[in-house]
């Protein structure tokens, strides 16, 4: 009797291993590791993730109509000029702290424990503003869709209507201060020689790249400047 009871319970589990196999649902740990800075993340490694608790997944295109159309799995949709906000009149100022962590967690779900992966289209800089904003609050957990949506949609990988649902989280920054270039700081290096100013086309933007301490490279972000009227008035 007490065989027969032992080969149920075992044909009963092995039924239940079958019915319901291991899913990357159950893991609790990050499935990206070694991040202590924003990378480059491929399609291929992203499909695996799409369903991963530990990931969210953020759509920056800058069309809601298109992430209405067609976007990746269980991806949420934000617009960049949620990330610009007027301060004392002037407009495009970057939010404070408590506000962005506010975004993060209320409204995007994301946890200090979280691996975010921001795509948009390879045409625009979306993706990589919000990857700063993540890197100036500490949160290395950061990574890019290499190719965009584009090469998601030519590899022909699975798309959706469907919004996720998504629970409000408690998301907590510590600033990194030597990631922010203000313009007092760079009026005061503009003839330093440790420095590089790069203002590409249209969108003049300048980024700040600082010389080497302790053995690695540091990148302080920029004051974008809008036209070239406003870029002198900077400098």
């Amino acid at each position: 009797m007490f065989r027969e009871r032992v080969h149920l319970i075992a044909a009963g589990l092995c039924l239940l291993l079958l019915m319901f196999p291991a899913s990357p649902l159950l893991a609790k740990t990050l499935p990206v590791k070694n991040l202590d800075h924003p990378r480059l993340i491929e399609t291929s490694e992203l499909l695996l993730l799409v369903d991963h608790p530990l990931v969210r997944i953020v759509d920056m295109r800058s069309s809601l109509l298109d992430y209405l159309k067609s976007h990746i799995p269980n991806a949420v949709y934000l617009h960049f000029e949620n990330l610009r906000v007027p301060e004392n009149g002037v407009p495009a100022q970057s939010p404070d702290r408590i506000s962005l962590e506010r975004l993060l967690g209320n409204n995007l779900s994301v946890s200090n424990n979280m691996l975010v992966v921001l795509y948009s289209e390879r045409s625009n800089f979306n993706a990589t503003y919000l990857a700063w904003y993540l890197d100036f609050l500490g949160h290395n957990k950061t990574v890019i869709l290499n190719g965009g949506w584009e090469k998601w949609v030519v590899e022909a990988l699975p798309t959706t209507q469907d919004y996720p649902s998504l629970a409000q989280k408690k998301f907590f920054g510590k600033i990194r201060q030597e990631t922010l270039a203000e313009k007092k700081w760079l009026r005061s290096h503009l003839t330093s020689k440790d420095i590089v100013i790069v203002t590409p086309a249209r969108r003049v933007s300048i980024v700040v790249r600082r010389a080497k301490r302790s053995g690695e490279d540091t990148f302080l972000e920029h004051e974008t400047c809008f036209g070239k009227r406003l870029c002198k008035e900077i400098m």
